[in-house]
C-alpha cells in the first residue's frame, strides 16, 4: 500500500500549498484585483457551477488531478464557515470540477471524513463525487495485478464497494477485523463505469498515451510521474519480510530479481492491457496494510483487489467512486517509485470517465448534500447519538444498577433496522403532518396501523432516529423505545417492558436517581426486582425528570396477551401520555382489541410507500444478473411492475426481488413481472396474505432445486430458525448445524459459513448485524412455517433434539459442573450452542423416537453430563457484579427433576425406575414441585399415581409446596390435579405466611382463584407475614391492580374488603391509585368500606388518586360525603398538593371545584399547591391556581421562599412571567437569604424578566441581601452584560456599593475575568476610576506585582499566627518532628487573617480556599497571559532539581524580584521523537486554565530553537515521595491528611472538566509548611465526556485506561463521591482547604527562600542550556509557547 512518504519534491510542493493557503485567506479579508499569476483560462464561476468533487489525499495526486484538467478557473468566489481546504477548480469535458486534497501530513478516513463533509458545504451543487489516487494492490491467482494498475471500486454481491477494517496491530502474523460494508457509488457512476469498462474491452484504452501527452505539455512532471522500469515490478513471497531497517533496499535486504523468494510472473504481451484495469472491491483502514499474510486473507476471504486509508471516511459523508492507481503491494516492502506514475493512471482513468458521462445526466442527479441530509448512509454517527444518548456517563454502580434493572437493550436492534434504510425511505412519514403535529405537541398519540410486511418496524426506527437527531445531547428530552417481538415473548413480559422503559430513561439522566440506588440496595440483599408496581411508580417519576418524553412502541400486536399483558402495558402508557405528557407512537397490525384501544387517537396508516419501494430496489439492482445492469430501461420496468404489484406490502417486493435472481433472459424476467402483478391484481389484505403464502412456497421451491449440499443447508438452517424456542446467534446456529451424531465435539472443518448459510435459504433469512442474530425476513413466515410445520418439518424437533443432546454430551463437559462464575463463562464462551442445548433440549424431545430416547437416556444416566447441563440450564446472572451465581444452582438434580423440567411425560417412566421418584435436590425441591412450577400437567398425574408422593412437600427456600407453584403460576389444570388427592393442604403457607390463594390473587391468576375459592378449607383472609406484611390475597391483587381478581373475591362476599395490611392501606387505597374505577364504586357502596381510611403515613384513597392523577376515582370520591379532600399526610400534602406537584391538571381543577377545598392549604415545609407546581414546572396548572381568587401567590415557606421566589431561582421564566401578572403579587418578596425575585433574575441573565422587573413600580435595584449584595453585585458576578447594561441604564443605581465582603461589582466581575463588564463598569461615571485607598491612578507595587507575577520586586508578608487548634483527628503522629528547625517570624505558618486589597482592579479570591504566598492577589481584570515575554536571560539558573525522559528541571532567581521559580525546560527535538507533542501541549493549557492552593502555579512559557521552557512557582519541600521513602510507610492519619488534600485537588480538577491520570508520590510536592502541590502535568487532559487514550505510570496506571473501554474522571479515583468514604469521615473539608489545619510534617528548610536541599542532586546537562543559535523545525508544533 503506499507507504504515505513525501518526497523531496512532494514537500516542495506542500510548501507551496500552504503558501497559497495563507495568500487564498489573505485575499478572503481584503479583496485585490486577481494577479497575472494566478493560471486562468476563463472567469472564475459560481461555486454552485461545479457538479463534480474530486478529492485526494496526498500532493502526488493532487499534482495528477491537475495535470489533466482541460482547463483551470480561478479562486473559489467564498468558502464555508470553518473550511480549510485548498481547491483548484477547472473543467474536463462539460463538466465544472472542484478538487482538493487532504491536509499535509493527515491520512485516514477521519481527515478524508473532515475534507468532504467541507467540500459539499463549500461546493452545494455537487452531485457526483470521486476520490482518486495511488493504493496498495492485493494481487492473487484471480487477480494478476500489477504495479501502475488501476482497481475502480464496483459493488458485488449486495457491497457497496468499499469494507472498512481495522487492524489490531499492523506488523507480521497481527490479527484485523472487518468493521463494515460502506454505501455503493452513485448509480450513475457505476453506469458510467460498465459503459467504460465495454468500450474498453472492445477498442483497449489509451491511458499511457494520455499520460504521455501531459508530459508533452508538463515536461518538468516526467522525472517523477513517468512509469518506471518494470524491472522494479518485484512481487516478494507473503512470508518474505522487508528488514526492520526502512533505509535498506529491498534488492539488498530481500533478495535480488531473480531470487526465489520473488513470485514468477510472465510479461504481458502486447494484446493485454497495460496498465490493466481491474473491477472489484477495495479496502479501507485507518491504517497502512503492511503485512503480506494478512492480505492474501482478507482478499481471500472478500476478494480484496486494493487497500487504502481513506475512502471508509469519505463514502458515508461524500458518496463517490473510488479510483486507484497500485503503486505498492500492500506489503513490507517499498515501491515509492510507482507513487508518480500510478496517480497519473487513475487520474487519466478519472478523466476519461468523466467524458463517458453526459452533463444532462450529472444534474438530473440528486445534490450530495440533499443525500446526505436525508438518508442514513452516516450510521457510525447515528449508533453514535443513540448510543451517547441512552449510554451517558454512569459510574461502575449505575451500571450495576441499570443491568439488575433489565438486561435487555434494545438499541442494537435500532442500529440494524436503520442500517437497513435505503436513502430517503420514509421521509413521507416525517414530512406527514400527522407526524410534524406530533413532534410539536405534548402528550400526543400517533397510531400508525398497516398490514404485515408494509414496513412498520422499518418506519419505526426511522422515528427513533429522527428524534435522536433533534432531541441530540438535550438533556431534557427522552427517547425510548421497544420493538415488540413474538419470538422474545420471554424477555418482553409487562415488568420486562416497563423495566426496559425505565432504564432508557435513566440513561439519559446524568445517574441514577437516589430513589432507585436505595431500592437497589435493598432489594440487591434480598436478590430480588422491582415489583410491576414498582416499576409503574419508578417510571412515572423518572418521566418527571424530562420537559419532553417520546415513547415509540413497534408491533404492539406482537406483545404477548397471556395473564394481561398487552392490556396492562397499554394502560401504562395511556397513563404516561394522558398525566405525563408522553408522546407515543405506537405501531400494529390491525387487530382488533388494539384498534379500539387507540381509537381516539390520531391514526396515519402505514403502507409501503411507492418512493419507499422504488429506493429499496435500486439498492438490490447490484444482485440481479449482469445483462440487467447494462440496460437501465430494464431496470426502470422492474421497479415499476413491482412496485405496482406489491401495492403497499414492503415485504413482498424483498420476495419478488428476490425471486429475479435467477432469471438469465430478459423474457423471463418481464414473465415474472406479468405473474407478480396478477397475483395480487385487487385483493385484500388475507388475499395478500395468501399471496405471501406462496411467495414463500416458491422460495423453498428454489432451495429444493438447488445442489444437494446447498438444498440441505438451506433446509437445516430454516428448521433450525423457525422451530427455536429464542432467537439464535450465527455463531449458535453455525454450531448446531455443525454437530454430527455419535461424535464428541465439533469438528471445525464442519462448521459452514454465514454467507452460505443465508445464500441457501433463497432471501428468507437475514443477519442482524449488530445483534447477530440470524433470523427469518419477517414474523409472517414464522406464521407460515408454524402453520405448516408437520409438512415442511417432519422430523425437525426430534432432529433438534438429538443435535442438542450430543453436544450436551460432548466429553468437554464430562468434568462435571464448574466450580466457579469465571470458569461456567468461560465454557459458555467456548462452546457457543451448549446454553441453548442446556435450557432448551427438552422443549424438542416432547415426542422422541426409540433411538432419541435411547441417546437421552444415556445422558441423563451420566451424572456429570447431567449435573454440568443443569447448571448451565439454571444459572441465573442477576445483574452485573452477580457473584456466586454458578453455585447458586440446585444440586442433586437427578433425571427424574430433568423430566419433571421440560414435562416429558413420556421418558418420566422410564428414569422413575432408576432414580427415586420423591427424590429432593438441594433446594428441597421434588419432581412434583418442579413439574407443578412449569405446569405440566401430565407429568404431575404420572407422579399422583406412585406410592409414597408426598404432594405437600415444601422446598427448603421458600417453604412453597407444589400447590403454592403451580397457583401462583396460573397453571390451573395442575391445580384441579393437586386439589382431587385425598390429603392436599390447600392453606399451605410458606416462609412469607403466603397461601396459594394469596400467590394466585397476587399475580392476576383469576382462573385458579375461582378454583380455591370453591375449595373448601381456604380462607381468603389470610394475612402475608413477611414480604408486603399483612396484605390479605385481596390486598395483593388490589395492589398489583388485578381488576378481575379484585371483583372476584369481592363478588365472594367472603372477604374483609377494608381489610388493611401493616402499612394501614386498604384495598380501595390500591385501587384508587391505579384507578380502577368499576370496582371502587362496587366498593364504595358498601356499608362496611370506609372511603377516607388513612394509611399510617396519613394517605387517603382521594389522595393516592390525585398524586397518580386518576381523573375519574377523584371525582368518584368528591362525591362521596364521608371523603374529606383537605385530609394531610404526615407530610402535610394534601390531595390539591399532590396532583399540582405532580403536574394532574384535570384532577386540580376537579379539586378547586369542590366546595371547601383549601386553595392555600401549606405542607410541612409550608408549601402550598401553588408553590409545588412553581417548583414542578407545571405551566398550565400554575395558570389554573392563579385564575382562583382564593389562592395567595406571595405565601413562603419555612425556608423564607415565596413560589415567585421559587421560580426565579430555578430559571422558570414562564413561571414567573405569570406569577407577576398576578394581582397582589409581591415582587420584592425575599427569601431566607434575603434575595428578592429580581436579584435571582438578573443573577441568572435573564434580560426579559430583568427589564420587567426593572420597571415595575415598587421594586428596589439597589435591594442588598444578607450578603449585602445587589442585582448588579451578582449580574457582574456572573458575566451577564446586558443586565448590567439595563441596571446602569437606571439614575438611581447604585454601581459601586460594597458587599459584606467589601467587594463591588467591578471587583466581582474582576474575579471571574469578566474584562468586557470590568470596562463597562469603570466608564460609568458613578465607578471611581481608582480606588478610593489610592489616590493616584499609579497602581502600586503591590499590585503590579499581583498582575505582572515575577517581573517587579516582591513585597513583605505577614504570616498567620496559629490561633486555635487545629483538629486532633488530623494531627496523626508524625513521621518524625514537626519542626526540625526553628520557625523565624518570616518563616511562620500562613495566618488565618488574610491581606487584603480595597480596590477595584486587583483583589484576594475570599470564596475559594487561601492561595499560596507566590499566588495571592493573582486575580486581574486583564486575562491571564503566559507566553512570549520570558527569555532565558531573565533567570538565573542555580542547578537541576529533577529529571524526565527528555527534559529536567531547574531552581532558578528572577534577575528582577530576586524571587525563586523552577523552570520546566524540554528538548524539542526529544518531544518530537517520543511523540510527546500533544502532552506537552496539554501541560501548558491545563496549567494555564488552572489555579488552586494545592496545584502548581504557572507563571508563564517560552521556546527558543532548542527547547521548551515552562516557569512555575519552586515548591521547597520536595517530593513526597522522597518522605514516604524515609518513613517506610505512613501511619494512617498521615495518610488520611495526604490523601485528603489530593482529593480537594483533584477536585477541582475535575469540575473544570480535567483529568489528571498520572497520580503518584513523584507527583506530589510539598511546599515550606508540609502542604501539598500537585505537579508535572503531562498526561492531564480536557475530557467534558470520555477518553480512550492509553497512558500514565505503568506501576500506577487505573485498570480503566487499560480495560480499552473508554473512561473519564474515574480514571483519578474510583468513587464518585469519595469525600463521604468512612475512611474520611472526620475530616472537616472546609479547613483543610484553607490551608487551616496543621500538616502532619514540616519540611526542615533551613535556608530561606530558594533552599532546595530536600531535592535530590543530579549531573549537570550545561548542553541543553546552550545559548548557539539553530534552524527552528519544530516552531509550528508548539504554537502556544
Amino acid at each position: 500500500m503506499a507507504k504515505r512518504a513525501l518526497s523531496e519534491t512532494e514537500i516542495d510542493q506542500a510548501t507551496i500549498l500552504r503558501a497559497d493557503k495563507k495568500i487564498k485567506l489573505q485575499d478572503e479579508k481584503t479583496p485585490e484585483p486577481k494577479t497575472a499569476g494566478v493560471p486562468s483560462d476563463t472567469i472564475p464561476l459560481s461555486n454552485n457551477n461545479y457538479t463534480v468533487g474530486w478529492i485526494c489525499a496526498i500532493t502526488t495526486e493532487y499534482v495528477a488531478a491537475q495535470a489533466f484538467l482541460d482547463e483551470t478557473h480561478g479562486e473559489p468566489e467564498h468558502l464555508a464557515t470553518n473550511d480549510d481546504n485548498i481547491y483548484t477548480l477547472g473543467k474536463i469535458g462539460k463538466h465544472n470540477i472542484a478538487i482538493t486534497v487532504l491536509p499535509h501530513g493527515e491520512y485516514g478516513t477521519a481527515s478524508a471524513a473532515a475534507v468532504g463533509t467541507h467540500m459539499r458545504h463549500s461546493f452545494p451543487n455537487i452531485r457526483i463525487g470521486l476520490m482518486v489516487g495511488i493504493g496498495g494492490g492485493a494481487p492473487s491467482r484471480k487477480h494478476d495485478i500489477r504495479l501502475g494498475d488501476i482497481v475502480v471500486s464496483t459493488p458485488r454481491d449486495g457491497k457497496g464497494g468499499v469494507i472498512q477494517y481495522d487492524f489490531g496491530k499492523t506488523i507480521q502474523d497481527q490479527c484485523f477485523r472487518l468493521t463494515g460494508f460502506l454505501d455503493q457509488p452513485p448509480l450513475l457512476l457505476r453506469t458510467a463505469v460498465n459503459a467504460l469498462k465495454a468500450k474498453y474491452e472492445v477498442d483497449g484504452h489509451q491511458i499511457e498515451g494520455a499520460i504521455n501527452a501531459v508530459f508533452d505539455k508538463r515536461p518538468r512532471l516526467r522525472k517523477n510521474y513517468q512509469r518506471p522500469d518494470p524491472k522494479s515490478d518485484i512481487l516478494y513471497l507473503a512470508d518474505v519480510v522487508h528488514s526492520a531497517s526502512e533505509d535498506e533496499s529491498c534488492e539488498h535486504a530481500c533478495g535480488p530479481n531473480d531470487s526465489p523468494k520473488i513470485v514468477s510472473r510472465p510479461p504481458r504481451d502486447k494484446e493485454e492491457d497495460n496498465p490493466a484495469i481491474h473491477y472489484g472491491m477495495i479496502a479501507s483502514g485507518n491504517q497502512l496494510m503492511k503485512d503480506a499474510l494478512i492480505r492474501d486473507k482478507l482478499a481471500a476471504e472478500q476478494d480484496i483487489l486494493c487497500f487504502e486509508m481513506e475512502a471508509a471516511g469519505l463514502m458515508n459523508y461524500f458518496p463517490c467512486l473510488v479510483i486507484r492507481g497500485i503503486c505498492d503491494y500492500s506489503d513490507s516492502h517499498k515501491n515509492k517509485k510507482w507513487q508518480g506514475f500510478a496517480a497519473m493512471a487513475a487520474a487519466a482513468y478519472a478523466k476519461d470517465l468523466l467524458y463517458r458521462i453526459p452533463p444532462s445526466k450529472v444534474e438530473a442527479e440528486k445534490k450530495i448534500t440533499d443525500i446526505i441530509s436525508n438518508v442514513q448512509e452516516a450510521v457510525t454517527e447515528v449508533s453514535k447519538e443513540i448510543h451517547n444518548l441512552l449510554h451517558r456517563h454512569h459510574a461502575e454502580e449505575d451500571e450495576e444498577i441499570l443491568d439488575w434493572i433489565t438486561p435487555v437493550d434494545y438499541t442494537p436492534q435500532q442500529n440494524d433496522f436503520i442500517k437497513r434504510r435505503q436513502p430517503g425511505t420514509g421521509q413521507w412519514l416525517l414530512d406527514s403532518e400527522e407526524f410534524r403535529a406530533w413532534v410539536e405537541g405534548k402528550g400526543q398519540g400517533l397510531f400508525c396501523p398497516g398490514i404485515p410486511g408494509a414496513g412498520k418496524t422499518i418506519l419505526a426506527a426511522i422515528v427513533i432516529d429522527d428524534l435522536c437527531a433533534k432531541f441530540q445531547g438535550g438533556s431534557d428530552t427522552c427517547v425510548a423505545f421497544i420493538f415488540c417481538n413474538f419470538r422474545r415473548h420471554h424477555q418482553q413480559k409487562f415488568e420486562d417492558l416497563l423495566a426496559s422503559l425505565l432504564k432508557q430513561m435513566i440513561q439519559q439522566q446524568p445517574s441514577v436517581p437516589d430513589d432507585i440506588k436505595q431500592l437497589y440496595g435493598r432489594q440487591k440483599k434480598r436478590r430480588t426486582r422491582f415489583s410491576t408496581d414498582e416499576l409503574s411508580r419508578m417510571l412515572q417519576a423518572t418521566t418527571k425528570l424530562f420537559s419532553r418524553t417520546f415513547i415509540v412502541i413497534d408491533a404492539l400486536d406482537e406483545c404477548r396477551k397471556t395473564n394481561g399483558c398487552r392490556k396492562s402495558f397499554v394502560d401504562d402508557l395511556f397513563n404516561l401520555r394522558a398525566n405525563y405528557g408522553v408522546n407515543l407512537f405506537t405501531t400494529s397490525r390491525f387487530v382488533p382489541d388494539i384498534l379500539d384501544a387507540f381509537k381516539t387517537y390520531t391514526s396515519l396508516e402505514i403502507r409501503a410507500h411507492g418512493d419507499d419501494v422504488r429506493r429499496y430496489l435500486g439498492g438490490c439492482m447490484p444482485q440481479l444478473p449482469a445483462f440487467v445492469h447494462r440496460n437501465p430501461g430494464l431496470q426502470d420496468e422492474i421497479k415499476d411492475g413491482i412496485v405496482d404489484a406489491v401495492d403497499g406490502m414492503f415485504l413482498l417486493a424483498q420476495l419478488y426481488m428476490a425471486s429475479l435472481t435467477d432469471k438469465v433472459t430478459k423474457k423471463a424476467i418481464k414473465y415474472a413481472l406479468h405473474q407478480f402483478r396478477k397475483q395480487t391484481a385487487d385483493q385484500d389484505e388475507d388475499a395478500k396474505l395468501q399471496v405471501l403464502s406462496e411467495a414463500y412456497e416458491q422460495a423453498l421451491d428454489r432451495i429444493k432445486a438447488q445442489k444437494t449440499g446447498y438444498r440441505q443447508l438451506g433446509e437445516r438452517t430454516l428448521l433450525w430458525i423457525a422451530c427455536a424456542k429464542r432467537p439464535l446467534t450465527v455463531s449458535e446456529l453455525r454450531h448446531a448445524l455443525a454437530v454430527e451424531l455419535e461424535t464428541d465435539k465439533v469438528d471445525d472443518d464442519n462448521i459452514p459459513e454465514t454467507e452460505d448459510m443465508v445464500c441457501a435459504c433463497a432471501g428468507l433469512v437475514t443477519v442482524d448485524e449488530e445483534s447477530k442474530i440470524i433470523r427469518l425476513v419477517h414474523y409472517t413466515m414464522q406464521e407460515y412455517f408454524s402453520r405448516n410445520r408437520h409438512n415442511l418439518f417432519t422430523e425437525g424437533e426430534e432432529s433438534m433434539a438429538k443435535t442438542c443432546v450430543t453436544y450436551l454430551s460432548f466429553s468437554v463437559f464430562s468434568v462435571g459442573p464448574c466450580i466457579s462464575d469465571q470458569a461456567l463463562e468461560s465454557r459458555l464462551e467456548k462452546n457457543l450452542l451448549y446454553d441453548y442445548a442446556a435450557r432448551n433440549w427438552g422443549y424438542h424431545a416432547q415426542k422422541p423416537s426409540v433411538s432419541t430416547k435411547k441417546l437421552i437416556l444415556k445422558f441423563l444416566t451420566s451424572t456429570n453430563l447431567l449435573s454440568a447441563s443443569c447448571q448451565a440450564m439454571l444459572a441465573v446472572k442477576l445483574f452485573t457484579g452477580d457473584t456466586e451465581y454458578a453455585r447458586r444452582v440446585p444440586e442433586r438434580m437427578t433425571a427424574v427433576h430433568i423430566a419433571a423440567h421440560f414435562g416429558l411425560s413420556n421418558l418420566i417412566r422410564y428414569v422413575a425406575g432408576i432414580y427415586e421418584i420423591d427424590s429432593r435436590n438441594s433446594h428441597g425441591r421434588t419432581p412434583l414441585s418442579v413439574a407443578s412450577e412449569h405446569g405440566h400437567n401430565d407429568v404431575v398425574t404420572i407422579l399422583l399415581e406412585k406410592e409414597g408422593i408426598d404432594i405437600n412437600v415444601k422446598d427448603t427456600t421458600h417453604s412453597r409446596s407444589p400447590l403454592s407453584w403451580a397457583a401462583g403460576n396460573g397453571h390451573s389444570k395442575v391445580c384441579q390435579s393437586l386439589l382431587a388427592r385425598d390429603g392436599i393442604e390447600p392453606e399451605s403457607r410458606d416462609s412469607g405466611g403466603r397461601t396459594p390463594l394469596s400467590w394466585a390473587a397476587g399475580n392476576g391468576q383469576a382462573d385458579v382463584v375461582r378454583l380455591l375459592l370453591r375449595q373448601g378449607g381456604v380462607s381468603p383472609n389470610s394475612k402475608a407475614t413477611w414480604w408486603n406484611k399483612g396484605r390479605t390475597p385481596l390486598l395483593q391483587a388490589a395492589a398489583n391492580n388485578h381488576e378481575l381478581v379484585v371483583k372476584l373475591l369481592v363478588d365472594s362476599e367472603r372477604v374483609g374488603c377494608d381489610s388493611m395490611d401493616d402499612d394501614g392501606r386498604t384495598p380501595l387505597s390500591f385501587l384508587a391509585q391505579h384507578g380502577c374505577e368499576l370496582i371502587s364504586k362496587q366498593l364504595l357502596s358498601r356499608d362496611d368500606v370506609n372511603p377516607d381510611c388513612m394509611d399510617k403515613s396519613g394517605r387517603t384513597p382521594i389522595s393516592w388518586a390525585a398524586q397518580y392523577g386518576q381523573q375519574g376515582l377523584v371525582k368518584m370520591l368528591l362525591t362521596n360525603n364521608q371523603v374529606n379532600p383537605n385530609a394531610c399526610d404526615s407530610n402535610g400534602f394534601s390531595a390539591l398538593t399532590w396532583a399540582a406537584k405532580q403536574g394532574h391538571e384535570m384532577v386540580v381543577r376537579l379539586l378547586l371545584e369542590k366546595k371547601g377545598v383549601l386553595k392555600n392549604s401549606q405542607d410541612a415545609d409550608g408549601r402550598t399547591a401553588l408553590a409545588w407546581a412553581v417548583k414542578s414546572g407545571h405551566v398550565h396548572i400554575i395558570e389554573t391556581l392563579l385564575s382562583q381568587e382564593e389562592v395567595n401567590p406571595n405565601i413562603k415557606d419555612k425556608f423564607g421562599q415565596a413560589p415567585l421566589s421559587w421560580a426565579a431561582q430555578n430559571m422558570r421564566a414562564g413561571s414567573v412571567n405569570r406569577l407577576l401578572d398576578k394581582d397582589g403579587i409581591d415582587p420584592e418578596s425575599r427569601d431566607g437569604n434575603g434575595r428578592t425575585t429580581l436579584s435571582w433574575v438578573a443573577g441568572n441573565g435573564d434580560p426579559i424578566l430583568t427589564k420587567k422587573l426593572i420597571e415595575m413600580h415598587g421594586v428596589d435595584v439597589n435591594f442588598k441581601d444578607r450578603l449585602g449584595r445587589t442585582p448588579l453585585s451578582w449580574a457582574a458576578e456572573n458575566g451577564h452584560q446586558t443586565i448590567v447594561e439595563l441596571l446602569l441604564a437606571k439614575e438611581c443605581i447604585d454601581a459601586i456599593c460594597k458587599d459584606s465582603s467589601d467587594r463591588t461589582p467591578v471587583s466581582w466581575a474582576a474575579k471571574n475575568g469578566h474584562e468586557s463588564i470590568v470596562n463597562l463598569l469603570l466608564a460609568d461615571d458613578r465607578v471611581a476610576p481608582s480606588p478610593p485607598e489610592f489616590t493616584s491612578s499609579v497602581p502600586s507595587e503591590e499590585q503590579k506585582t499581583a498582575i505582572k507575577g515575577p517581573w517587579v520586586s516582591d513585597w513583605p508578608r505577614s504570616r498567620r499566627s496559629y490561633g486555635g487548634q487545629p483538629s486532633k483527628d488530623m494531627i496523626p503522629e508524625g513521621v518524625g518532628n514537626r519542626a526540625t528547625v526553628p520557625r523565624t517570624r518570616s518563616e511562620s505558618p500562613p495566618s488565618r487573617r488574610k491581606r487584603r486589597f480595597s480596590t477595584d482592579v486587583v483583589h484576594i479570591n475570599r470564596s475559594k480556599p487561601d492561595l499560596s504566598d507566590e499566588h495571592q492577589g493573582f486575580h486581574v481584570v486583564i486575562p491571564r497571559r503566559t507566553s512570549g515575554k520570558y527569555t532565558l536571560d531573565n533567570f538565573e539558573i542555580h542547578r537541576t532539581v529533577g529529571t524526565g525522559s527528555f527534559g529536567r528541571v531547574y531552581i532558578a532567581q528572577s534577575r528582577f524580584n530576586q524571587r525563586f521559580y523552577a523552570i520546566k525546560v524540554w528538548k524539542k527535538s526529544q518531544v518530537v521523537k517520543m511523540k510527546q507533542v500533544t502532552h506537552t501541549n496539554d501541560e501548558r493549557r491545563v496549567l494555564s486554565n488552572v489555579k488552586h492552593t494545592f496545584l502548581v502555579w504557572l507563571w508563564g512559557t517560552w521556546q527558543d530553537w532548542r527547547n521548551l521552557y515552562m516557569v512555575m512557582g519552586f515548591v521547597e519541600g520536595g517530593e513526597l515521595f522522597s518522605l514516604l521513602r524515609k518513613a517506610g510507610r505512613f501511619p494512617n492519619q498521615v495518610a488520611k491528611f495526604y490523601a485528603a488534600e489530593v482529593i480537594l485537588a483533584l477536585e477541582y480538577l475535575h469540575s473544570k472538566n480535567f483529568i489528571y491520570r498520572d497520580i503518584k508520590p513523584e507527583n506530589i510536592l510539598l511546599d515550606r509548611h508540609g502542604h501539598i502541590k500537585l505537579t508535572d502535568f503531562g498526561f492531564a487532559k480536557l475530557v467534558p465526556h470520555k477518553t480512550w487514550t492509553v497512558c500514565g505510570t505503568p506501576d500506577y496506571l487505573a485498570p480503566e485506561v487499560v480495560a480499552g473501554k473508554g473512561y473519564n474522571k474515574s480514571v483519578d479515583w474510583r468513587s464518585s463521591d469519595i469525600k463521604a468514604h468512612p475512611w474520611f469521615e472526620e475530616v472537616n473539608w472546609q479547613r483543610l482547604g484553607t490551608k487551616d489545619i496543621d500538616p502532619p510534617y514540616t519540611p526542615p528548610i533551613a535556608a530561606g527562600r530558594g533552599d532546595a536541599s530536600q531535592f535530590d542532586r543530579y549531573p549537570e546537562d550545561n548542553d541543553i542550556l546552550g545559548s548557539a543559535e539553530g534552524n527552528d523545525n519544530y516552531l509550528h508544533l508548539f504554537p502556544d509557547f
